[in-house]
Parts: C-alpha cells; sequence; structure tokens
C-alpha cells in the first residue's frame, strides 16, 4: 500500500513526508507516479477543493490499479478585516503568476492604517483522504440501525459511506461487489460465505473477533480504577 499525494509542489511534499513519516509507506506525488493533469478547483471552501483533487485523481484508470490511498489538500490564508480573504483563492490572488513577495505587498497595501487588533488570520489547511464504504448491519437490531443511519446521512454524502440494511439475501448481493477490502464479524457459517466470495474476487478480508460479554456500569463503578 501506499499514498500518492495530489500535487506537484515539491516542497509540500518535503513536509508530508515528515509529517506521515512515522506511517512506514511510501508517499509519492503526482509527478512521481507519472501523473500529469490539471484539475478545476471549483469549490467553495478549502474542504471543498480537497474533496475534488482527491476524487479526481483517485478515479484515474491508472490510480485504480495502484492499490494505493489517494490524498489532496487546499490551503490558504484567511485574513478577517478582508472578509477572509483571498481565502481559497491565494495561490490565484493577483494572478497566478505572481511571487509570493507581490501577493503579500498587495494585501499589506490593503491593510494600510488598520490597527493591530484587527489585523487577525489565520493559515488554513483541509486535507482529503480516505475510501468509500458500504455498512452492512446485522438485521436483529433496526433501532440501532436507524440510529447509525441517521448519523451516516449527518456527516457523509451517500457516495461516500451509505448503511444498507435487509437479510441474508441482501449480504449475499453485496459479496458479489468488487470491494476492495471486507470487515466483517459473525457467525462460522458467515466466515466460510465471506471468505469464499472474497476470494474468487481476490478481496482481502479482515475479521474483527468479539462476544456478547454484556455489562452494566452504574454510579458505582470506579472509572479512574477502571
Amino acid at each position: 500500500m501506499k499514498i500518492i499525494f495530489a500535487t506537484g509542489n515539491k516542497n509540500k511534499m518535503k513536509e508530508i513526508r515528515m509529517i506521515l513519516s512515522d506511517l512506514g509507506m511510501e508517499i509519492l506525488s503526482m509527478k512521481e507516479v507519472g501523473i500529469d493533469v490539471e484539475v478545476e478547483e471549483d469549490g467553495k471552501t478549502f474542504e471543498e477543493n480537497a474533496m475534488i483533487k482527491a476524487k479526481a485523481i483517485a478515479g484515474l484508470d491508472k490510480v485504480k490499479n495502484m492499490n494505493a490511498i489517494v490524498m489532496a489538500d487546499d490551503s490558504g490564508l484567511e485574513i478577517d478585516y478582508l472578509n477572509k480573504e483571498p481565502g481559497i483563492y491565494s495561490a490565484r490572488y493577483a494572478g497566478t503568476d505572481t511571487s509570493y513577495d507581490i501577493k503579500n505587498s498587495l494585501l499589506l497595501s490593503r491593510m494600510k492604517g488598520v490597527p493591530d487588533e484587527e489585523r487577525t488570520a489565520r493559515f488554513v489547511c483541509a486535507i482529503a483522504a480516505g475510501n468509500t464504504a458500504v455498512l452492512k448491519p446485522g438485521p436483529d437490531s433496526p433501532h440501532t440501525n436507524q440510529v447509525m443511519k441517521e448519523i451516516i446521512r449527518e456527516l457523509f454524502c451517500e457516495e461516500y459511506v451509505c448503511l444498507v440494511e435487509g437479510g441474508i439475501e441482501t449480504a449475499d448481493q453485496l459479496l458479489n461487489d468488487p470491494f476492495d477490502l471486507i470487515f466483517f464479524t459473525g457467525s462460522t457459517m458467515t466466515g466460510r460465505k465471506v471468505y469464499e466470495a472474497a476470494a474468487g474476487n481476490l478481496i482481502p478480508v479482515v475479521l474483527e473477533l468479539g462476544g456478547k460479554s454484556p455489562c452494566i456500569v452504574d454510579e458505582t463503578a470506579d472509572i479512574g480504577l477502571s
């Protein structure tokens, strides 16, 4: 497994490799894997632009065959007095070919005479990474499933994470889909079916081991000791 970071910026790659050095994974730029594409960043937030880049690169056929995680970022300067400009347009502020010296000089000229207490600003960076996921809970806990569904709908777009309900037939249909990884827990019989289906499509499988060991925590519990 490797990480492809959607940038051609050498300095940014140095920082990313330093930050993620403890992962022990190979981290490559688009150029290093032979990708030379321009992605239109037409989002309205740093987060949207990061997602746009990550999805665009991850969707390339070349990348799909690499067994790689795609990461992308968008960053910029927000100045409160200037209504958070230049924001997502920081790299294009005053023209894409202008140096940062020119950009900074223009910003300082616009801030001339502004009191120190109003010269607040911040550097913002959003990073997009991860994968899409399909959750298939058991059919015997409908109320829990409903809570999970509501949480997922609130936090994620359905195209990224979704929850599918149903019984054995639904589970069997899902096992025919070409997932990159199957993570499951269940009975020995369920395990046999999952591994058989995964083997047919060369899909790696992770088995979560657990058990039914209910406990009740009341006011007498010593949480600190536990």
